[in-house]
């Protein structure tokens, strides 16, 4: 065995045995450092359907399957997943009462990730690096239309988000999803950073135009990046002093293991003001703050200037589905919070979320959620 091997061994030994500690029970848990979850499942197959937000989680033991439109991602203990949107999905877990799943989570800190970033590239620059493949970069470029760059500038750019932060106050908010798996956030939709300004959260860089690709992916961890969050698993029996003051610094270790890891291009390309993934985030934080409401496709893409052919491409690549899909996912998910959170009946969440039609609400979500809307609300009461 490698001495990588054995480090890996031994951290993933300590961190089952952490969270069998933390998680006595099957359960999704969120802790007292913003952001850090965990999750214990018991089941020998369980499947969920979820809103996966932007998020590196990590599979201790067990494993997991997700399927993301026609796309099916397996991962396990030695692989971390990286989700880089908010992505409707359903997921099969795999555990049992001798062998739980474990797993363990942190959500994006986008604003941070946009400064660590640019303190590598001033520090490339000063070290008289190339930062980007140009020659590659040039090539995508111009296999791009005009109509799918769209560059924003002040007027163009909503105030309300930048790199995806999503400003509505209750789309999707307080529980939008109920699941067992520790991607998921049972206090509210997804938090990109405070600032609303596009020089603090976006990037902009002429040179840098990376190709439109699938949202999340799976990747071989590292020992650092595993190493990391063991440690901050270990701050949650600190005193607050130390909590408040040491985990802000294993955070930021995390998110500098993402921008100079396999991954770092990809997250570059939802950071990156001039990207078509950019945009396509742009559109996303759009349909979550009216997802009550239509929204036609050619409005969408006028939004973030692609034709809509364009955008239609651009949006399935990025989330795997159509944008009219992920809209009425999104209703959906919104409808099973106000039931859940709000105590709604079905008529009255089918109404909230837009749907004209209760006979079309109760079938699409028992297509989605696997029963009526009513008996899901009894049975996630249960669980």
């Amino acid at each position: 065995m490698s001495e990588e091997s054995e480090r890996l061994s031994h951290d993933y030994a300590i961190l089952s045995q952490k969270l069998l500690q933390l998680a006595p029970q099957a359960g999704l848990y969120e802790s007292l450092i913003p952001g850090l979850s965990f999750a214990r499942r018991d089941d020998p197959e369980r499947r969920e359907n979820v809103l996966f937000p932007p998020c590196v989680g990590i599979v201790v033991q067990g494993s997991k399957q997700a399927i993301i439109g026609t796309r099916e991602l397996d991962y396990r203990r030695g692989q971390y997943v990286l989700c880089c949107v908010d992505m409707p999905s359903a997921f099969i877990v795999s555990g049992s009462s001798e062998e739980p799943y474990l797993t363990v989570s942190f959500r994006l800190d986008f604003p941070l990730l946009a400064e660590i970033f640019r303190e590598l590239d001033s520090q490339n620059l000063e070290n008289g690096m190339v930062l980007h493949d140009l020659e590659a970069d040039a090539g995508r470029s111009a296999g791009a239309g005009a109509d799918e760059e769209g560059v924003l500038d002040d007027e163009t750019a909503d105030a309300d988000f930048i790199a995806g932060e999503f400003a509505g106050e209750d789309v999707l908010g307080e529980g939008a999803v109920q699941s067992g798996c520790a991607f998921e956030d049972e206090a509210g939709a997804v938090e990109y950073g405070e600032c609303g300004k596009e020089d603090q959260c976006g990037l902009d860089d002429p040179l840098f135009h990376g190709s439109v690709e699938c949202a999340m992916r799976v990747c071989e961890i590292t020992p650092e990046l595993l190493n990391a969050f063991l440690r901050l698993i270990y701050l949650l029996d600190k005193d607050q002093d130390e909590v408040r003051n040491i985990a802000p610094l294993i955070v930021r270790e995390i998110h500098y293991y993402l921008a100079t890891g396999p991954n770092g291009r990809l997250l570059r390309t939802f950071l990156m003001t001039r990207t078509q993934s950019w945009q396509i985030v742009r559109a996303i934080a759009h349909m979550r703050r009216h997802c009550s409401e239509r929204l036609p496709i050619e409005s969408l893409a006028r939004l973030v200037h692609m034709a809509e052919s364009t955008f239609n491409r651009n949006f399935k690549r990025v989330t795997t589905l159509s944008p009219l899909q992920y809209h009425k996912h999104l209703k959906l998910f919104e409808a099973r919070r106000l039931m859940k959170q709000k105590g709604m009946n079905a008529a009255t969440a089918c109404a909230a979320v837009g749907y004209e039609s209760q006979q079309q609400f109760t079938r699409e979500y028992k297509r989605l959620f696997g029963c009526p809307p009513m008996r899901d609300t009894r049975r996630n009461q249960h669980q």
